[in-house]
């Protein structure tokens, strides 16, 4: 075997020392070319080479146009069909060939051109590539509220969900889908309407909802005086919110503990079921206190695990409250002086103490009875009003009287008067104590 490889290199060796022979004696043809024409017969095989020899002789007059187009023209071409043509139409052959090769080339060139163009299409874009974070008109409305931190993180939350799940399917990645049914818990004036609001444009926005409105209900609007008419309200409600949000607001009104002719418990039964067959492009959103939608909550077996997000909306603080204010009294053109600010966080002090704080709702009470105030003070002057008069709210324009019911002035009436009896009682005892020591 290794005698039999001896012989081909050396027989091969042979081959090309004769063919860079005929290559030297080749006038006219610079040593470039002929280097050229050397390394391409060293590439053909043993067959070809041998057959390129014996053409040479036999048309020595014209070897350098023959080895030209046998080398570069067509390197496959048929030698049988050479030998059996003259050399005249030899040139004919060598073309025919070569415009076989160049279609094959142009035919390959196409097909290698599709087959990248499909990879382009299914292949998907490389990982490190940028997010396009969108600046959603609604988003902005939403964090240009005061407060609400933690709501705002949730939200940001819902969002970034959505949109995560739209860049895994450029990559051939399962979308992640969620229900999107929510408890909102926290006081009154806690912002929990408005961001409801919010919410429905900016899940329109982003593509969940394809309308964004809001549908705002709470115990009035679902119950009846007539058996059964809870039922056919929940489901037309919930269809009136299609493509938006359904927000019931005091939710834990459906939940009457002790009574059991109750159209609210039939409610939630009803409630629970449009929850579960409106999965897609609808929310409902229940709110409350935190203590009673806890309740609510566990009322029924099936209502945590159908409203499985939950947001806290906690009290403003004081200076939250005062930039409310501030901002409320610029929105309708007006401005308060420092007298009306002190008063405005002594009352927000003494409110605090009072159980269900109103928050929000006690600064625009106070807001819109201060513009009443100054209204009165301005209407009472017998001169001509500045700009400047128009504009200002100062202390003597604050005034707040938290509204209260009748049953409770009544309360309060008792308890105070039990307070002076209790209080006279303590000194007719006194004394009678003096004199028996005396």
């Amino acid at each position: 075997m290794a005698d039999n490889m001896a012989d081909i290199d050396t027989h091969n060796e042979i081959i090309e020392y004769k063919f860079s022979s005929i290559l030297a004696e080749l006038p006219g043809i610079n040593q470039e070319a002929k280097d050229n024409m050397m390394k391409e017969f060293s590439s053909l095989s043993m067959y070809y080479k041998n057959t390129l020899l014996d053409q040479l002789e036999k048309f020595e007059s014209t070897r350098a146009k023959f080895i030209d187009s046998f080398l570069f023209d067509s390197n496959q071409m048929d030698m049988e069909q050479i030998e059996q043509e003259h050399w005249g139409s030899l040139g004919e052959v060598l073309k025919a060939k070569a415009d076989a090769r160049a279609t094959a080339v142009k035919t390959a060139n196409a097909v290698r051109a599709a087959e990248k163009q499909k990879e382009q299409v299914v292949t998907p874009p490389k990982f490190s590539k940028k997010i396009e974070k969108k600046n959603y008109a609604s988003m902005q409305n939403l964090d240009d509220l005061i407060g609400l931190e933690k709501v705002k993180v949730k939200i940001r939350e819902l969002v970034a969900l959505t949109e995560m799940s739209k860049y895994r399917q450029q990559y051939n990645l399962k979308p992640q889908t969620q229900a999107l049914h929510m408890i909102f818990k926290g006081n009154p004036g806690t912002g929990k309407t408005t961001v409801a609001r919010l919410l429905g444009q900016i899940l329109h926005e982003i593509g969940v909802l394809s309308k964004g409105h809001v549908i705002e209900l709470d115990r009035s609007h679902l119950v009846s005086r007539y058996q059964g008419d809870i039922e056919q309200r929940i489901v037309q409600y919930a269809e009136e919110a299609k493509g938006g949000i359904l927000f019931i607001d005091e939710v834990y009104s459906l939940h009457q503990p002790g009574d059991h002719n109750d159209q609210g418990k039939q409610g939630i039964e009803v409630l629970l079921k449009v929850i579960e067959d409106k999965r897609d492009d609808f929310i409902c959103i229940g709110a409350g206190y935190v203590d009673r939608v806890n309740q609510f909550l566990g009322s029924n077996p099936g209502l945590l695990s159908r409203f499985p997000i939950h947001i806290d909306f906690d009290d403003y603080s004081n200076e939250e409250l005062h930039d409310i204010a501030i901002s409320m009294f610029e929105e309708r053109d007006y401005k308060i002086d420092d007298s009306f600010t002190d008063q405005f966080m002594e009352c927000l002090e003494e409110e605090r103490k009072k159980d269900n704080f109103a928050n929000g709702r006690i600064v625009r009470n106070i807001v819109e009875a201060a513009i009443r105030e100054q209204s009165l003070r301005l209407f009472d002057m017998d001169r001509e009003i500045t700009e400047k008069e128009l504009i200002e709210i100062c202390g003597t324009d604050f005034k707040y009287e938290p509204v209260v019911l009748e049953s409770e002035n009544k309360k309060t009436s008792k308890d105070e008067s039990k307070a002076k009896a209790d209080e006279g009682e303590s000194v007719e005892q006194a004394k009678e104590t003096e004199t028996a020591n005396a």
